[in-house]
Formats: structure tokens, C-alpha cells, sequence
């Protein structure tokens, strides 16, 4: 196995562990887990730096 699919299968499984531990901070509650990345989700676009061309708002 190459160094860089071993260090995609180090990322992929430290992804899963903190996704667990999440979930379990939530009582592997899916309608809680939901709402907390949703809560995420509009955090990160709020912090989004906006651009404006041509008089159009554009988050890119």
C-alpha cells in the first residue's frame, strides 16, 4: 500500500471517530445531530466572506 493511500485511510478513519464521537456527545439523537449540522453549516456561511460584482452578492 502507497504512503498516500495509507495517510487516505489514516484521514477516513479519524473522520469516523470524530463523527462518532459527535454523535454520541448527542445521544445518537439523528434529529439532534441534524440540527447540530445545520448549526455548523450557517455558522460557516455566515463567516463566508462576500463578494460583490456587476451589483449580484456572490459567495464565491
Amino acid at each position: 500500500m502507497s504512503t498516500d493511500a495509507g495517510e487516505t485511510l489514516d484521514a477516513i478513519a479519524c473522520t469516523r471517530q470524530v463523527r462518532h464521537e459527535i454523535s454520541a456527545e448527542l445521544d445518537h439523537d439523528p434529529q439532534r445531530l441534524l440540527a447540530y449540522y445545520k448549526e455548523i453549516q450557517q455558522r460557516q456561511a455566515e463567516a463566508r466572506p462576500v463578494e460583490q460584482t456587476g451589483g449580484q452578492v456572490s459567495t464565491l
